[in-house]
């Protein structure tokens, strides 16, 4: 009987000693979470512009159809708030920051789709907030993100 309770005992312990462990060290698993590389150059600007913004949620794509890929970044407000931005990326010279939207709060995702098959692609995010769901679709224009279309997003937004 002590033997068996010494069994179970190590058992135990093995599990809980490996519970949080994971093949990867855990900074690189918070970079892989948020959808772009450690190294990313746009990502590494948006860190320099916003230095107090922790991103929480990135993707990247060509969405201004000029052959170089831009940054979708949804990231921490000083208000503790989910907000947005595009950052532009421009080959010879600086970067550009789009004026930061509302966000959604929890289970944020990034998806780029050519709906309308022509000039920018369209990007849809979509996400929740004490669990209502809502999502928008995006396209930037003019260095400025405008929303085609969308539901339940005012929901969801912080």
């Amino acid at each position: 009987m002590i033997r068996k309770i010494s069994c179970i005992m190590a058992i135990m312990m093995v599990i809980a000693g490996l519970s949080g462990c994971s093949s990867k060290p855990a900074s690189e698993n918070k970079t892989a979470d948020l959808g772009v590389s450690a190294d990313n150059q746009l990502l590494a600007y948006f860190k320099t512009q916003h230095p107090d913004r922790e991103p929480v949620k990135c993707a990247y794509d060509d969405i201004t159809n000029d052959g170089g890929k831009d940054l979708i970044v949804i990231f921490d407000n000083e208000k503790g708030k989910k907000q947005m931005c595009a950052v532009i990326a421009k080959e010879n010279e600086k970067h550009q920051l789009t004026e930061p939207i509302p966000a959604p709060a929890e289970n944020q995702k990034i998806q780029f789709k050519d709906i309308d098959e022509k000039d920018e692609l369209e990007f849809i995010v979509s996400g929740s907030k004490n669990g209502s769901v809502g999502y928008a679709i995006y396209r930037i224009v003019d260095n400025q993100i405008i929303n085609l279309f969308g539901e339940g997003m005012e929901d969801c937004c912080d």
